[in-house]
Order: C-alpha cells, then structure tokens, then sequence
C-alpha cells in the first residue's frame, strides 16, 4: 500500500431503521395501533405474511416487503407495534426488515453505482442468512434486509460498517482505478469466505446427522464399524437424489 494518504471525498453508510423488536418511543404501541385501526394491521400483516410464504419468488418478496414498508412509513408505525400480541418466540422467528443508507459523498451530489457494493451485498445475504433489494431515493440509496428479524438487524449493522470500512481502506490509493480494484478486491474475498463459511457448515452439519445415524444402527442391529461407513454414504446420496424415497424416509427414521 502507498505510504502517502490521499483525501478523497466517500460516500457514507449510515443505519436507517433496525429491526430490534423494540417498539418505537412516543405513544404507546396500543394506542398507536388503535389510532390507524385494525384494517391497517391486517393489511400490513398479510404483506409480511405474502414475504415470507414458502412458495414465494425473489420478485413477490420483495413487492410484498415494499408494500409493508410503505405502510409502516406511512402511519408511523413499527414491525414491533405490528405485531403486539405475538408472544416472544412467534415475534423471533417472524420474518422483519432493516435498512441501511448510502450517502453521496458530497451534499447535493448523487450516489455513484459502485459494483463493489453489490458483492459486499451478496457476502452479508450469505453471512446472516437474509434477502436484500436496493431502493433508490431522492438523495440516497436505500439498501434493504428482509428475513428473520435478528438476522436483518446483524446484516444491516455489519453492511454499514464493512461499506464504511472499505471506503477508509480504499482511501489509501491515488487512482479511482486502484481504489475501485481493492474495493471489489475486499468485497469478492468476503463473498468467497462467506460462501465457504456456509459449506462448512452444512458438512458438519450432515457429519453430526451421520454419528447420529451411526449410534442409532449400532443400538438397533449391533452393527460393526465397517457396515457403518457405506450405510452413511448411502443415506447422503439418497438425501440428493431420492430425498423422498421409501428407503430415506425408513432410514431416517431408525
């Protein structure tokens, strides 16, 4: 890296909404729930509830999650006034939405396109397990998790501070080229650990599945330790291939 720092005016990720759980401050949720009425929540209930439905595609999401949006704005509400009356565990696992903010770097300008944002993008979906689309604003670019609550929150969180981060670091270089070279350096080097990151965990995943399996033949048939290796391979290759077969389900269920 060269010694010498340039300053050079960046663009700026700020957090814009979290999705915490919390309430707002001001009036209290009942009464700001009462004030829109309850056509309001169910509208805004149903848009969640369209999201997060099983046979859903990117593009219906994503509508759904913006109609949301719009009413939250709309009547000054938030996902937690929404759904009040949901116990803790039903609210945890119900899906949410946070946002971060891209700033131009300077006042009246506008927001530059950089690719390097969407490969940082892509790296955090996969990091925390959530979904993101991009909204363009008057004056800032709206960058949107939608998925279990907990997980947008840690992905908007991290977003902010890697795009932030990146910025800083990329400072260091002369040129644009250069800057924009170790930005999407940074950014693809994170979606490659992130997606090894997930790898590795399935394999344990399916390794742990495997000792499971293997202890519950031992109980049953009192099988040897050399019958047990190619059982193993063949409820992995039947798991991808015939996942609905006779013959998984039945080992599964030893």
């Amino acid at each position: 890296m060269p010694s010498k720092k340039v300053p050079v005016a960046k663009q700026r990720a700020t957090i814009g909404w979290l999705d915490n759980g919390e309430g707002s401050t001001g009036a209290s949720a009942p009464s700001k729930v009462s004030s829109v009425g309850q056509d309001v929540i169910e509208r805004i209930k149903k848009c969640f509830e369209r999201a997060e439905h099983e046979e859903k595609n990117e593009s219906e999401a994503r509508a759904a999650v913006m109609m949301a949006s719009k009413y939250l704005k709309k009547y000054n509400l938030s996902r937690a006034d929404v759904m009040e009356h949901e116990d803790q565990n039903t609210r945890a696992a119900r899906g949410g939405m946070s946002n971060v903010n891209i700033w131009p770097a300077k006042d009246g300008g506008a927001v530059k396109n950089q690719a390097w944002v969407n490969d940082l993008v892509c790296a955090i979906r996969k990091f925390f397990d959530c979904n993101s689309y991009s909204t363009n604003l008057l004056d800032n670019v709206e960058w949107t998790f939608y998925g279990i609550a907990e997980h947008t929150l840690s992905a908007s969180i991290a977003f902010e501070m890697c795009h932030n981060l990146i910025q800083e670091w990329a400072g260091s270089y002369t040129t644009v080229a250069a800057r924009n070279s170790y930005s999407l350096g940074v950014a693809d080097g994170l979606c490659r650990l992130a997606e090894q990151e997930r790898v590795d965990t399935e394999n344990a995943a399916r390794e742990a599945e495997n000792k499971a399996f293997a202890a519950r033949l031992v109980r049953i048939f009192d099988l040897s330790s050399s019958a047990l290796t190619p059982l193993c391979r063949l409820r992995d290759s039947l798991r991808y291939t015939y996942s609905r077969s006779t013959l998984f389900t039945c080992l599964i269920a030893c």
